[in-house]
């Protein structure tokens, strides 16, 4: 899929007049996050080409601090966001991944570890996303710490975790970023990893506000000194999406047909070979372990041990919504029949 959505760049020329509110205590909380690509599976050509391991992502997501737990095993949190404005922003490539416009938007686990399926403790949240041609976007970002020594409580953190004290962020142990594109010619998954997140809530220092109010204050003369000269010029930037094909050229004038070769002569015919003596009739094979054809492909949930013959693709996460109406993260093993 080409030019799903292009970027839109504004460039600030001039300071601003007056001086920039400070951001309101409300219940929200935004975080900003920064990250690497490190694997991209997109056999149907989803995308442009424009993702690609090794390249770099930049979002910001919003979510109620104030939101209540809808689990009630006191070892899990579970935290619908439903609230205008959550959701996850995330720039990759030449796309731009906004929230989906209808509730809910985003969904929080917390696991203050160990319980039955968690060693340790687990953060995570599942954003539904929104982008021109795709028929499913889904987000997941998962960081683990497996002795537990993270979290005290199922509580939904206020505060960005401190990466250092989770685990690597591997995609082999279900951690790190995943988006999942789905458009009616194929599907994509890119996997990546947060390398920073930080509150983008947080107030300036109250020396760089004396700054700000100075410069807001200033007279014109006086902010025209203070513009810095013009910057060299930026990289070259990637090349664009391919564009359409041409219309078709006229036909050449044909070409005159060459001589024709001459016969061969033809061989003579060898002599019939003896009948060989009938083979002894093989021991039976063994049972075969389904009736399904070879390529065949299933789910099986994560960890769930595959039948004989089928060997492991992948995993993959899953969004569904359950009777009761509430969205459940399945993670599962995918297989395919030898």
């Amino acid at each position: 899929m080409k030019n799903l959505a292009p970027k839109l760049v504004l460039a600030l020329g001039t300071v601003a007049s007056v001086a920039t509110p400070l951001p309101s205590l409300a219940a929200s909380r935004t975080f900003r996050i920064t990250g690497t690509i490190t694997e991209v599976s997109d056999p149907n050509h989803v995308f442009d080409g424009s993702i690609q391991p090794s390249s770099h992502f930049t979002g910001t997501y919003t979510f109620d601090a104030t939101v209540p737990d809808s689990q009630p095993d006191p070892r899990q949190g579970r935290y619908e966001q439903t609230a205008p404005g959550t959701g996850l922003h995330l720039e990759v490539g030449h796309y731009v991944f906004q929230p989906f416009p209808a509730p809910p938007t985003m969904l929080f686990t917390i696991v203050d570890g160990p319980i039955s399926f968690s060693p340790g403790d687990q953060y995570g949240w599942v954003s539904k996303c929104t982008l021109p041609g795709l028929t499913f976007c889904g987000i997941s970002w998962t960081i683990k710490n497996q002795s537990g020594a993270v979290l005290t409580s199922d509580a939904l953190p206020v505060d960005p975790p401190h990466l250092s004290d989770w685990d690597p962020q591997q995609t082999s142990q279900g951690m790190g970023l995943m988006i999942d594109a789905i458009t009616p010619s194929g599907r994509a998954n890119v996997f990546g990893r947060v390398d920073t997140i930080e509150d983008a809530d947080a107030p300036p220092a109250d020396a760089c506000r004396a700054v700000y109010d100075c410069i807001a204050n200033a007279p014109p003369e006086v902010k025209e000194t203070l513009r810095g000269p013009q910057g060299e010029p930026g990289p070259k930037g990637d090349p664009g999406v391919i564009g359409d094909p041409g219309p078709q050229g006229e036909p050449g004038a044909r070409g005159e047909t060459g001589p024709k070769g001459e016969t061969g002569p033809k061989g003579d015919t060898g002599p019939k070979g003896e009948t060989g003596p009938k083979g002894e009739t093989g021991p039976p094979g063994p049972r075969g372990t389904s009736d399904l054809p070879p390529g065949t492909v299933i789910h099986l949930l994560a960890g769930t041990p595959a039948p004989a013959g089928w060997r492991l693709l992948g995993s993959k996460v899953e969004l569904i919504r359950a009777p009761s109406g509430a969205l459940v993260t399945l993670r599962l093993d995918v297989y395919q029949k030898e």
